[in-house]
């Protein structure tokens, strides 16, 4: 019974230390990642929604994002960038296919927290969906798309 007891609270203990230990990793990460995202309203048969999701800048400058629209979603070229101020976040942005491509005018410094707002948005399903936006970076001295997540838009 004494072993039971004991094997309980070591794997307890040790499960209860993984949330913690993954949101220090992410706090001190060197690279940029997803933070956050979301639907408002997240309601399905509202054709005009808006998604959002957070990208802390980490490592280095910013100087591109790029999104992967998924298939059966409509981005209308109403996409603002705010930083975690709520200050606009000066940016060349164009669609082309199923791909945003944000240009910003000045690098973002690290430490930055920009949350990108797509408006707009219309989709294919009239029923709650999962939709996947694969999120990519570009930051000062780095010509390559880096993935830094996957912004996950669930709607209901």
């Amino acid at each position: 019974m004494k072993k039971l007891i004991y094997a309980t609270t070591i794997t307890l203990a040790i499960a209860s230390s993984f949330p913690a230990l993954a949101g220090g990793i992410l706090r001190n990460a060197k690279a940029p990642h997803l933070v956050h995202s979301g639907a408002h309203p997240n309601n399905a048969r509202i054709s005009q929604s808006t998604h959002h999701f957070d990208v802390h800048v980490q490592g280095s400058n910013l100087e591109q994002l790029f999104i992967d629209v998924p298939k059966g979603v409509n981005v209308r070229n109403r996409i603002t960038i705010t930083d975690q101020s709520s200050n606009k976040v000066d940016a060349t942005i164009s669609i082309n296919d199923n791909r945003i491509a944000i240009a910003f005018t000045q690098p973002v410094p690290t430490g930055t927290t920009l949350l990108v707002s797509m408006k707009g948005v219309s989709t294919s399903s009239l029923r709650g969906y999962t939709w996947l936006y694969p999120v990519y970076s570009r930051s000062v001295g780095i010509n390559a798309d880096v993935p830094i997540g996957i912004a996950r838009i669930q709607t209901y």
